[in-house]
């Protein structure tokens, strides 16, 4: 059987979120991991502190960041859907009015990470009938980036413009769609919290489809919770 640790750092090596990480030297890693470390509960602390003690240079390197991601909750994020719903709603029309007819785009904004000389990059998936041509952790100025861009008429601003109206909601990302939209509120280590919005009030059918206590949480209305797991981590909603 592989163990927990193993599994971890086997996942974190395939993950788009930590491919490019380099930890800046200036960072003490073994000061790092026992600082973050210590903020778990025993149980899983004895888990990290099991597999850092064995695992190699670049294992080690992997642990200490998956440590020092970000995390959330789903109670952050119902208190922000609740105080941002005129904006949230203005973030939808304005970001639908913005992707052409015929495209499906998902957008998310990856923020600098300096501890690991992570610069700021952007996740840029696009899809046009049954192809989707992926982008991840493309960099600003990038030819990757520029591509992209152009097949769907956006421009540097285009960017800037969306940035701003997630910021204004507190969220990350964003997926255009026929039947809903797709918010992505926050990473949480490796998971992610989101939420569906759809362009009517959800019936019956529709709520148990979309309220399976795990993956889907039915919040009210057109509106559906959702957490998504990152290889590593719970499966369901933690909280």
């Amino acid at each position: 059987m592989i163990r927990f640790l193993a599994f971890i750092t086997l996942c974190l090596s395939f993950s788009p979120l930590c491919q490019a990480q380099q930890l800046d030297p200036k960072y003490n890693r073994d000061s790092l991991f026992n600082a973050l470390a210590s903020k778990l509960p025993e149980a899983e602390r004895r888990q990290f502190n099991e597999g850092y003690v064995t695992d190699d240079a670049k294992g080690k390197e992997s642990l200490v960041y998956m440590l020092h991601l970000p995390r959330s909750s789903k109670d952050k994020m119902t208190a922000t859907i609740g105080r941002k719903k005129p904006q949230i709603t203005t973030l939808v029309k304005s970001y639908t009015a913005l992707v052409a007819k015929g495209y499906t785009v998902y957008i998310e904004f990856n923020p600098e990470d300096k501890m690991f000389r992570m610069p700021a990059s952007i996740n840029l998936h696009i899809t046009q009938g049954a192809e989707t041509d992926t982008g991840h952790a493309l960099l600003y100025g990038s030819a990757g980036l520029k591509k992209k861009l152009d097949q769907l008429g956006w421009t540097n601003q285009t960017l800037e413009k969306i940035k701003a109206l997630l910021d204004n909601v507190g969220c990350i990302s964003i997926k255009n769609g026929d039947d809903k939209t797709e918010i992505g509120f926050a990473r949480s280590g490796m998971g992610k919290y989101g939420f569906l919005l759809f362009p009517k009030v959800l019936n019956n059918t529709e709520i148990t489809a979309y309220n399976d206590g795990c993956h889907y949480l039915y919040h009210e209305n057109n509106l559906v919770l959702t957490y998504s797991n990152g290889g590593v981590g719970p499966d369901c909603f933690p909280d």
